[in-house]
């Protein structure tokens, strides 16, 4: 039997619905160390915008960087430093206080492609990023949409166990050092909050950090080999799974509107201002418009 913590337990649901009436029976307790984190397609993996910039330049990149012991901890390195220098040069923040910011949250923020891939402690909030956007219907309709679960109190056991382990285990093996974290990284949390990211107060979220693999899943099945195979008989990943679109989507989105879970509230700033108005008049179009009367005077 294969070690559970690197199976992605899949629960499928009818429709959007049984998700939020799963939630209510189980999720909505504020003692639970669960991480969520929506997505609009099912099939999508848990990969951070990093991953999909180094893609988006892999024909860019020259083979001898690609031969190098971990050339995405190379491109990490480089485009931090590129932004920094960015905003020292051009003014965007101050020289002094820059150091006590997490650039790779306040980057995130802007559009920079970065290793942390954010989740919430709100299953609603998840749900909300699940149904924020239409879906793509292809010839089979619309693909799944889905919740990831992520037991973060399991996280934390296998992250001491890296450290305690496996790290003084394969030492000898994977000198310096730097090639011993990188061939058997921990999974950084992230929960800093700064001045700099007021949506990670308002999203009630975290993050998790990937720069040496592709994806959560990969990074999974990479260290997993390393640990007893009943360390957990529960797995690290639960993904619920759910069509919804249509009349359905509406129909949830409304009820998260009722719970002030919404574009005002989840994005402060002028970003959540833009996507709240074209959502408020989207929506204020779906009724019938009132009917108008005339009245005239008599003879």
């Amino acid at each position: 039997m294969g070690n559970p913590l690197d199976e992605v337990r899949v629960i499928r649901f009818e429709s959007v619905e049984r998700v939020v009436d799963l939630i209510k029976e189980k999720y909505s307790r504020t003692d639970l160390r669960i991480g969520f984190r929506g997505h609009r397609e099912s099939t999508w993996e848990l990969a951070p915008s990093f991953s999909r910039y180094i893609e988006s330049i892999s024909d860019d990149i020259h083979n001898e960087h690609k031969k190098g012991p971990n050339y995405r901890e190379e491109i990490a390195n480089r485009l931090y430093e590129q932004f920094k220098e960015n905003l020292i040069v051009y003014g965007d923040i101050d020289e002094t206080s820059i150091n006590s910011i997490d650039l790779w949250q306040l980057g995130q923020h802007f559009g920079l492609a970065s290793p942390y891939l954010d989740w919430t402690y709100s299953p609603y909030i998840a749900l909300f990023f699940a149904l924020e956007e239409q879906g793509v219907s292809g010839e089979d309709g619309a693909p799944d949409r889905c919740l990831w679960m992520l037991d973060t109190d399991l996280l934390s056991v296998l992250n001491d166990f890296v450290r305690e382990q496996v790290w003084p285990r394969n030492k000898e093996k994977l000198l310096p050092n730097s090639l011993l974290v990188q061939q058997f990284p921990i999974m950084e949390i992230a929960r800093e909050i700064n001045g700099s990211n007021r949506r990670l107060v308002f999203q009630k979220g975290f993050f998790t950090k990937h720069v040496f693999y592709r994806s959560f899943e990969v990074w999974v099945n990479r260290i997993v080999d390393e640990f007893p195979q009943k360390i957990s008989a529960y797995p690290l990943l639960t993904k619920l799974e759910f069509p919804c679109e249509g009349a359905a989507r509406v129909r949830a989105l409304d009820m998260l509107d009722s719970m002030n879970i919404n574009h005002r509230s989840l994005f402060p700033d002028i970003q959540g201002s833009v996507k709240g108005a074209l959502e408020t008049v989207r929506r204020s179009f779906r009724q019938s418009p009132r009917k108008s009367f005339s009245f005239s005077s008599p003879d």
